[in-house]
């Protein structure tokens, strides 16, 4: 039995590639990044959902592509810029 297998695997290539894993606080919601996307997303959702019941579902991508335009107040930047290092 290896239960650690799929994790030395991650944290291996993690490392190779150069990528550093942040870990949060376990039932902390507010410590997770996803949970900051999921306060500008659902408001977008909910205004949409005001004028297309049926079809919301529909422009996820186009939702998705505002959040990575934003450009955000703390690094002057837009998540596309930072994970690509440039424009």
């Amino acid at each position: 039995m290896v239960p650690n297998f799929p994790s030395d695997i991650f944290e291996h290539l993690s490392k190779r590639l150069g990528i550093r894993h942040l870990k949060t606080v376990v039932y902390k919601p507010q410590a997770s990044r996803t949970e900051r996307v999921n306060r500008d997303l659902v408001p977008m959702i909910a205004n949409y959902v005001n004028d297309q019941r049926d079809t919301w579902d529909q422009f996820l991508s186009e939702f998705a592509y505002a959040i990575r335009t934003a450009v955000k107040e703390t690094t002057g930047k837009n998540p596309a810029e930072l994970f690509l290092g440039r424009k």
